[in-house]
C-alpha cells in the first residue's frame, strides 16, 4: 500500500501531466481553429474563383459567337459588294435608257439629279 507521500507525489505528477495535456489540447484546438479559418478562406476563394470562371466561360462563348458572326459577315462581304455592283450597273443602264429616251427632263428640276 502506497504511503501518503507517494500518493502526494503521484497526484502531483498526474496533475502536472494533466496540465501539460490540457495546454497541448488548447494549443491543438487553437491550431485547429486557425487551420479551419484557413480552410474556410480557401473554400470561399474557390467559390469566388468558380463563379468567376463560369462568368468568363459565358463571356468567352458570347465572344466566340460574335467572332463567328463577324467571320461569316466578312466572308459574305465580297458577295454583297458584287451584288451592289450589279445593282449599280443596272441602275446606270436604266438611267442611261431614261436619259436617251428623253423621259428625264433636267430643265424642270436640275437640282434633283445633282446636275
Amino acid at each position: 500500500m502506497p504511503t501518503m507521500e507517494q500518493l502526494r507525489q503521484d497526484i502531483a505528477t498526474k496533475t502536472t501531466e494533466l496540465e501539460t495535456c490540457s495546454r497541448k489540447l488548447k494549443e491543438l484546438d487553437t491550431q485547429c481553429k486557425t487551420q479551419q479559418c484557413k480552410v474556410t478562406k480557401k473554400e470561399n476563394e474557390i467559390h469566388e474563383l468558380s463563379a468567376r470562371l463560369a462568368n468568363l466561360q459565358r463571356e468567352l462563348s458570347t465572344d466566340q459567337g460574335e467572332l463567328n458572326t463577324r467571320k461569316t459577315e466578312r466572308r459574305n462581304c465580297p458577295q454583297k459588294e458584287t451584288n451592289l455592283m450589279f445593282e449599280i450597273g443596272a441602275l446606270k443602264r436604266e438611267l442611261g435608257t431614261l436619259e436617251s429616251s428623253g423621259a428625264m427632263d433636267y430643265s424642270r428640276d436640275s437640282r434633283r439629279y445633282g446636275r
